[in-house]
């Protein structure tokens, strides 16, 4: 059956699709405000991307060549850096400093992932059967290192169309 089909909500044949929208909404909105899982992937977007794709080129710009890096990550790199991202010692090693690279390149590369994924949630959930009925979060393989030029390309090109706005037309950026 279709998720948008007027069966799927209970709605009579000839039911204006305004009203399947306005019942997909009624459908989502008291699940996605009862989860935590929004706002947890927010903080980690936010948190792990410190310094966005321009930061990190300008980083990988002041560094050393004998400090550089930009090798994929292994498990035993992202078990590692977990763990010092959950640490305490997380403030040394994020301040901006060619000594930081590698910890500001796995960083970026897992919030990536994290702005990169996908949820899955159920239009019906049956809060008995807690495992079919929750919201998942899927497609959160690590991001490559071989593509931060393309995001770096792209992030230049999306500041260059947008400094073509007229300043009325710009919207601020508010957390």
């Amino acid at each position: 059956m279709h998720a948008w089909s007027r069966e799927v909500f209970s709605l009579p044949a000839d039911a204006p699709l305004t009203s399947i929208k306005s019942n997909f909404i009624n459908s989502l909105l008291p699940q996605i405000l009862r989860t935590p899982i929004l706002n947890r992937i927010s903080f980690l977007q936010r948190s792990l991307d410190s310094l966005d794709c321009e930061g990190l080129a300008k980083l990988v710009e002041v560094s050393p060549s004998a400090d550089l890096d930009l090798t994929q990550p292994t498990m035993e790199d992202w078990v590692s850096f977990v763990d010092m991202f959950l640490s305490p010692k997380h403030q040394i090693h994020s301040g901006f400093s060619p000594s930081n690279l590698r910890y500001h390149l796995l960083a970026y590369l897992l919030s990536a992932t994290f702005k990169d994924c996908s949820l899955i949630i159920p239009l019906h959930p049956n809060r008995a059967d807690t495992e079919n009925s929750s919201i998942k979060v899927v497609d959160l393989e690590t991001k490559s290192v071989d593509r931060i030029p393309r995001w770096l390309k792209l992030d230049r090109k999306i500041v260059q169309e947008y400094a073509k706005l007229e300043t009325t037309m710009r919207k601020p950026c508010v957390e």
